[in-house]
C-alpha cells in the first residue's frame, strides 16, 4: 500500500482531485482560473487552493484515518453555520473538502495580540460546543469511561511495535507509562461523575486554526477538524494551555458551564481533563500507525511518546 505522500505526488491523483474541484465549483456557477496549486503537504493531509472569478477556493484531503473531517464539518456547519468554515462541496470516499477563503487567522495579529483575543476565541468555541450536546457527530469517540482501557491498550500498542520502529516503547518506557496508570484513573472517575455531556473536542485549538471574523461577522470562524473527537468538552484546553501555560485567561471559558457546577469544581473538572486530553491527542498519531510510513513519523516520536509519558 503506498503512503498518502506518495498518491499525493501523483499525476494520476492531481487530475482526479482537480477535476473534481473544477467540476464542483462549476456546478455552483463558478469558473476556475488557474490549476490546483499546493500550499501545504505533510504525511497527514494534503491542502490545496485554486483561483476562481470568486476568489480563492481551498481543497484538502486526509490520511486515510482522518477522512471523517469532511463529514463531521459539513455535519457542524449544518448545526452552526456561523461557527466553522462552511463547506460548499465533499467527497466522502476520498475525504475531500473544498471551502471558501475567509481571510486571515487570528495568528497573523501576532503572538501577543494573538494570545489577547484567544479568550474570546475559546468562549466563543464554548458555545460552539454547546450547541452540539446530544448531537451525533461523525468522529471518534473518546469517552472518560474508556479512558483506562484506552490508556493501557494505547501502552500495549507501543510496546508491541516492531523493534526498528521509532515509536516503539523499550520496557522501562512501558513501565513508566504504566506509572500514570492511576493519574488517568483519577482523571477518569472525575470526569465520569461530572454532569457535562461529551461534546466536541477540536483537539487541535490554536490560534492559527481560527479565522478572525469577517466585516459583519461575529465569531471567528474554526477551521481544521482533522484530528476532532466526541470527548469531555474541557479536553480541548490541552493544546492551548500547553502552549501558552498561565498566560492564557481561560475564566470566561469555563464561566460558559457556570449552569452545571460552580467555578472551582469546573476547575478540578478541568484539570482532570488536562490528562485526558493527552490521550486524545495521542488517539490522533495511532490512527496514523498503520497508514504512514514508520521513518515518516519518526521526526515526531519523542512528542508522541511524551503523551503517554507525561505524568
Amino acid at each position: 500500500m503506498s503512503s498518502p505522500l506518495e498518491t499525493w505526488a501523483t499525476a494520476e491523483w492531481l487530475a482526479e482531485a482537480e477535476a473534481w474541484v473544477v467540476d464542483s465549483l462549476a456546478a455552483l456557477g463558478i469558473a476556475v482560473r488557474g490549476p490546483l496549486a499546493e500550499h501545504k503537504t505533510r504525511f497527514w493531509a494534503t491542502v490545496r487552493y485554486v483561483a476562481t472569478d470568486r476568489g480563492r477556493f481551498w481543497f484538502k484531503e486526509n490520511y486515510p484515518g482522518a477522512r471523517n473531517e469532511a463529514r463531521l464539518l459539513l455535519r457542524i456547519a449544518e448545526l452552526a453555520p456561523e461557527s466553522v468554515v462552511q463547506p460548499i462541496a465533499i467527497e466522502e470516499s476520498h475525504g475531500w473538502l473544498l471551502s471558501p477563503d475567509y481571510g486571515q487567522t487570528l495568528i497573523s495579529l501576532g503572538e501577543q495580540k494573538s494570545l489577547a483575543r484567544l479568550p474570546e476565541a475559546l468562549r466563543d468555541y464554548a458555545l460552539l460546543q454547546q450547541k452540539l450536546l446530544g448531537q451525533e457527530l461523525p468522529a471518534p469517540k473518546r469517552a472518560p469511561a474508556q479512558a483506562v482501557e484506552y490508556f493501557s491498550a494505547a501502552v500495549r500498542s507501543l510496546q508491541e511495535l516492531p523493534a526498528e520502529h521509532p515509536l516503539r516503547f523499550t520496557t522501562p518506557e512501558a513501565e513508566a507509562a504504566q506509572g500514570n496508570l492511576p493519574t488517568v484513573e483519577r482523571a477518569a472517575d472525575r470526569l465520569n461523575a461530572s454532569d457535562i455531556p461529551l461534546s466536541l473536542d477540536h483537539n487541535d485549538f490554536h490560534p492559527n486554526n481560527i479565522f478572525l471574523p469577517r466585516p459583519g461577522e461575529k465569531v471567528g470562524r474554526l477551521l481544521d477538524f482533522g484530528d476532532a473527537v466526541v470527548a469531555h468538552p474541557f479536553c480541548s484546553l490541552g493544546r492551548p494551555i500547553r502552549e501558552y501555560g498561565e498566560s492564557l485567561n481561560i475564566t470566561p471559558y469555563l464561566e460558559c458551564w457556570l449552569s452545571y457546577a460552580p467555578l472551582p469544581e469546573l476547575r478540578q473538572d478541568l484539570d482532570a481533563a488536562l490528562v485526558l486530553s493527552r490521550l486524545n491527542q495521542f488517539d490522533t498519531w495511532q490512527r496514523m500507525l498503520d497508514q504512514v510510513a514508520a521513518e515518516e513519523m519518526g521526526r515526531f516520536a519523542d512528542s508522541i511518546k511524551s503523551l503517554l509519558l507525561e505524568p
